[in-house]
């Protein structure tokens, strides 16, 4: 029988979004990255500082590897060719007018709400009896 790795707390969050983004960050590295109090904090925000946080867990082998990683900052997608993703530099964004924009070539990754030109729907506005 084998034993379980070993695990260590490398890092703790107030946010358990930013917990979700650094453990997949991990997770995109090869590193077994686990979450603990998540759901309590997702339940009762209120009781994140109480408990110390969304904590994250790796094996102790990957926790230098792991905290090398968090420590290089926020985390920011590779570049766009070499994800598989056509830059076009003469387009801008129709809401803001960025230049920085790219497009997706996967039609099967497009959502229609977000083509150029595709009207947004109206919010619903709440029923007044």
């Amino acid at each position: 029988m084998t034993a379980e790795p070993r695990f260590v707390v490398i890092r703790a969050f107030t946010s358990p979004i930013e917990a979700h983004l650094a453990c997949s960050a991990l997770k995109g590295a090869g590193i077994d990255a686990r979450l603990s109090d998540i759901h309590l904090v997702e339940a009762q925000w209120m009781y994140s500082n109480a408990i110390g946080g969304v904590k994250i867990w790796v094996p102790a082998a990957d926790e230098g590897a792991a905290r090398e990683l968090l420590d290089q900052g926020p985390h920011v997608a590779e570049p766009a060719a070499s994800r598989g993703i056509q830059e076009d530099r003469n387009a801008a964004c129709p809401r803001c007018g960025s230049e920085d924009t790219a497009s997706i070539s996967n039609p099967a990754l497009r959502t229609p709400n977000l083509e150029p030109g595709t009207p947004n729907p109206e919010p619903r506005t709440p029923n007044r009896t």
